[in-house]
């Protein structure tokens, strides 16, 4: 027998080996049962309260604010870029700077700096836009109403025992 006979002799003997006792580890296995529904199961539909809806407005607004300041500073911090003018509109300037993205006429060929620009124009477009997408969300956010039923009128009567004296408390809700 050559030795590439019994290095493929000894390579089938190992992996047939190795998928026997795989196929008896998985057949040892049991599967786990299947989770059974109970049909008393009840799910209850939770909603947030309706005061979250001014602070959901506030986070959206401030996100959008927040992403329109940065995109403003910045375009007041670099006047002599090509779309420095359109970063100054709220919300659609970055859209605007986009498609007018190019390179300065003192510098025709800046590579890089081109594409650099246009992403971070897309990020402050995306962010401005989703902060007013959370904003809009408040507006139809389901929240839950409060209970317009007047509280029921309960009362009860229970002993007063103290070492100086004996009687009855009336504790109630009205």
């Amino acid at each position: 027998m050559t030795a590439r006979a019994l290095a493929v002799t000894l390579l089938l003997v190992s992996t047939s080996g190795a998928s026997a006792a795989t196929a008896a580890d998985s057949a040892a296995t049991p599967e786990p049962p299947a989770a059974v529904a109970s049909p008393t199961a009840v799910t209850l539909e939770r909603h947030p309260p309706s005061t979250v809806r001014t602070s959901i407005l506030l986070a959206g607004l401030g996100f959008t604010a927040a992403a329109y300041g940065i995109t403003a500073l910045t375009s007041y911090g670099f006047p002599s870029a090509p779309n420095a003018q359109e970063l100054r509109l709220p919300v659609i300037g970055p859209w605007l700077a986009l498609a007018t993205n190019r390179c300065p006429a003192e510098e025709p060929d800046c590579g890089a700096i081109v594409y650099g620009r246009g992403i971070l124009e897309v990020l402050s477009g995306l962010a401005q836009l989703g902060g007013l997408a959370i904003a809009t969300e408040s507006l139809f956010l389901t929240t839950e109403t409060p209970s317009t039923q007047p509280a029921a009128v309960s009362f009860s009567v229970r002993p007063s025992v103290t070492p100086s004296l004996a009687g009855f408390s009336v504790v109630g809700t009205f």
